[in-house]
């Protein structure tokens, strides 16, 4: 699930910074009135985040990871003139991210030595991800006891 498109223009920038390098950049802009006209709305969601990780790889190396996301929504709605309500809502998104991460876990011994530990076989293990998505909503809206909805969507994901 996600927001909702706001009533009325409403913009956030978010940025945060941690240990192990961590880091998150989040932009956040939407409106309700396209042309003074309040059949439009839209907004627009994007976040970068990351960080070194705090694993203690044998050979050195990265064990952190890096991800970009991205969202928008745009709605379109009939005025109040018409008899049928109607509304149709789009939804595009798309995530990237990278990973210098493993399923290779550690024995018990050297998990109760440093529970940070990660083993030299690991570095060449990496998460590399893309989301695509797209949902579309239409509603008509008859009159009060009466209604349709009708979503359709469609989610691809690919793991390299």
């Amino acid at each position: 699930m996600t927001s909702a498109i706001p009533l009325e223009e409403t913009d956030s920038l978010d940025v945060t910074v941690g240990s192990e390098a961590h880091y998150k950049a989040r932009i956040f802009y939407g409106d309700n009135c396209i042309n003074d006209s309040d059949q439009w709305g839209f907004w627009i969601d994007a976040l970068n985040y990351g960080a070194d990780g705090f694993k203690n790889l044998d050979s050195g190396g990265d064990s952190g990871f890096s991800r970009n996301d991205i969202n928008t929504k745009v709605r379109w709605s009939s005025d109040n003139t018409v008899n049928i309500q109607q509304r149709v809502e789009l939804k595009l998104g798309y995530v990237q991210e990278n990973a210098d991460e493993t399923y290779l876990g550690l024995s018990e011994q050297d998990f109760n030595a440093d529970s940070n530990r990660g083993y030299a076989a690991s570095v060449p293990d990496q998460f590399d991800s893309e989301h695509w998505q797209a949902h579309i909503l239409y509603q008509a809206k008859f009159n009060d006891a009466w209604q349709v909805n009708t979503k359709a969507y469609v989610n691809r994901f690919d793991r390299q």
